[in-house]
């Protein structure tokens, strides 16, 4: 069962906002498919992914020699198009992400900067796909480290957390189903449906009493 995303525009809090409904269970026939998403201006893609493919991804290739790692996302540069190979897959915009989190085992987000909640990270959390991720990429999402996600910053410990998240089992259904509970209970459109009634609920009262004092 996979998450129904809501679209919403760029540059907004609502975006982050997920119709949640994760994996859970490790999904068997199991492939070690991955990718990287992204919905920012191509010059935000170049330094994380320059990163990965640079200083992790030959750490990773031996161990997962047959596993297809997919770049999605809109107007990827040349030097992004260039990296494209049989295994590393430049998809271009893709109108419908669900299929690509559908088959991938996991999603990675080896954020350099950036503030805030990140939006591939809690999109891939809302499919229920567990995430690899730098601290920066997770930054302000009260995210534990191998219990809603796995953390690393430098090249050797984000390969071995990738590895390592492939090849247990036990360990991907417990950060798929800790994170898409998460998920539900911070970013779904139902929570933030009774927090913006409650807010606005507030405000009329408040507004009300106002008008009682005069």
């Amino acid at each position: 069962m996979v998450g129904t995303l809501h679209a919403f525009p760029r540059g907004s809090y609502l975006r982050n906002l997920q119709t949640v409904g994760g994996k859970w269970l490790r999904p068997v026939p199991w492939c070690s498919d991955y990718c990287f998403e992204y919905g920012y201006p191509y010059f935000c893609l170049c330094r994380p992914l320059g990163f990965y493919i640079g200083a992790i991804y030959h750490f990773v290739e031996p161990r997962l020699c047959q596993a297809k790692f997919y770049v999605i996302g809109d107007k990827a540069p040349p030097e992004v198009i260039a990296l494209a190979s049989e295994t590393v897959i430049i998809t271009g915009l893709q109108p419908d992400i669900r299929p690509y989190f559908d088959s991938v085992e996991l999603s990675i987000a080896p954020l350099r900067f950036g503030a805030g909640v990140k939006g591939k990270v809690n999109q891939s959390m809302g499919f229920g796909v567990p995430v690899v991720a730098t601290s920066i990429g997770v930054a302000g999402m009260s995210l534990m480290d191998r219990e809603d996600i796995l953390i690393a910053d430098n090249p050797n410990d984000f390969a071995q957390a990738l590895i390592e998240l492939d090849e247990s089992e036990e360990l991907w259904n417990r950060v798929s189903e800790n994170v898409t509970e998460k998920t539900r209970a911070l970013y779904s459109s139902e929570v933030a449906q009774e927090q913006l009634s409650s807010s606005l609920q507030r405000r009329s009262h408040s507004a009300f009493r106002s008008r009682e004092q005069f």
